[in-house]
């Protein structure tokens, strides 16, 4: 008997670490957690649809429960900011659940999705740091990007280089320094498109498409502040971050008075920043592609009318999308304007031929 205790004490402690490791692999992979919460999310504002708080309510909380179950202690150690802002917005979401109020909740469900990204940018980019490419694999897989088109696609560069950092192929610095231009990339992009977006609902009366859109782009300048305090000064940062704020707090308040006022100062205190400049090589691409879109729009457009009839629905839709290509390529790469009335001149211009498309 004594010769078997110590085979039993190695086999218990087997079992033991054999049922931490499932635990540990049981745990939701971030991006799973991060869909869970998300979705909770969106069913109460169904359920507030439906005008059943009390249902709304409790879907918030069980998004609540997905956010700690996953996401709350990482991104809680990496950002703490971040952290705050997410449970900031899930106790908000709740309130709003519980008054009826959809487009709080709607406001708090963007400033939730922005603020578990932020912190999912943050986990990645310390554990690329600490060489532990595993981890950073994971949580790099919460991300957003860039929208995709046929013409352009999402980058690849944060993925290619946490692959490389675990072959031991590039170093932890070299890896972050990819990880974070192809990141902050993607983010400008989107910040961009959603204040677009919500300009864009505003201007049809959907308030609650608004305010969500609204609140996420404001959640998505905190990860791009840093840069832009680099690029343009801590005061510059500091007004933007008022300025995107009031927006934000207007499309919530269905305030489109204050909105009107105040989404021209956004707008223009973004132009001509980029939070990860080009190198050569990739500015000469985007210089072809905005070339080649903006010859393609009215090629397009001319073989779906006649007159003023729309005869070919899907040559409109190419057009619409080589003109957003072109617009974003423009974006990308125009410098600080030297001549601020050509620089004008250009972005009335763009705006038109988005008006045309849009009313067909």
């Amino acid at each position: 008997m004594r010769r078997l205790r110590p085979i039993i004490a190695a086999a218990v402690a087997t079992l033991a670490t054999l049922a931490f490791a499932d635990d540990a692999f049981a745990a939701p992979e971030p991006w799973k957690a991060a869909s869970e919460s998300r979705s909770g999310l969106r069913a109460a504002g169904i359920e507030l649809l439906t005008g059943d708080e009390a249902a709304a309510a409790g879907e918030v909380r069980e998004a609540r429960a997905a956010y700690e179950q996953g996401l709350e202690e990482p991104i809680e150690r990496a950002d703490a900011s971040a952290d705050r802002d997410a449970r900031g917005a899930l106790r908000e979401a709740e309130r709003s659940a519980r008054r009826g109020d959809v487009g709080g909740l709607a406001a708090a469900r963007g400033a939730f999705a922005a603020a578990i990204l932020r912190g999912s940018a943050a986990v990645t980019l310390a554990s690329t740091d600490r060489g532990e490419a595993a981890v950073a694999r994971r949580w790099l897989l919460l991300r957003d990007f860039r929208t995709a088109t046929r013409f352009t696609r999402p980058g690849a560069d944060a993925t290619l280089a946490v692959e490389r950092l675990g072959e031991g192929k590039v170093a932890p610095r070299a890896a972050h320094t990819a990880v974070v231009k192809d990141l902050l990339d993607g983010y400008q992009a989107r910040m961009r498109e959603l204040l677009d977006d919500a300009n864009a609902a505003a201007g049809r009366g959907f308030a609650t498409r608004q305010a969500e859109a609204a609140a996420q782009a404001a959640g998505y300048w905190r990860i791009l502040r840093e840069r832009y305090a680099q690029d343009r000064g801590e005061a510059a940062a500091a007004r933007m971050t008022t300025a995107v704020d009031a927006l934000a707090a207007a499309a919530a308040a269905r305030d489109q008075a204050t909105w009107k006022a105040r989404f021209p100062d956004v707008t223009r205190a973004l132009d001509s920043f980029t939070a990860a400049p080009f190198t050569q090589p990739e500015a000469a691409r985007r210089a072809q592609q905005l070339l080649r879109f903006l010859a393609l729009v009215p090629v397009e457009y001319d073989r779906g009318v006649s007159g003023t009839r729309v005869t070919l629905d899907f040559e409109i839709q190419e057009a619409v999308a080589f003109r957003t290509g072109a617009a974003a390529a423009f974006t990308d790469l125009r410098p600080q304007p030297q001549d601020p009335q050509q620089d004008d001149h250009a972005r009335q211009r763009a705006a038109g031929a988005r008006t045309v498309l849009v009313n067909h």
